[in-house]
């Protein structure tokens, strides 16, 4: 694969937030986990909270980024430098 092609590729995986989203450290925190692939129990483990809150705090998340698509909150996570 050309350098270019790969510089491409890698910079589109990386997506930015829109201007209009907020996320607070917790969501960052919920957004981390995710995109590492923990699973809602995994997640809630981490975070010390029950799993209904933990499955609360993911839609919260994928609300405010507009996906529930895993990839795209990959990418998300690599603009914002989480993983």
């Amino acid at each position: 694969m050309p350098v270019e092609t790969a510089i491409y590729k890698t910079y589109e995986m990386e997506k930015k937030l829109p201007e209009s989203v907020v996320l607070f450290e917790r969501d960052l925190q919920v957004l981390k986990l995710m995109a590492l692939g923990l699973s809602v129990p995994e997640l809630a483990e981490q975070l010390f909270v029950g799993e209904l809150t933990a499955k609360s705090l993911c839609k919260r998340v994928e609300e405010k980024l507009g996906t529930d698509n895993l990839e795209e909150i990959r990418s998300y996570a690599k603009g914002l430098r989480l993983i």
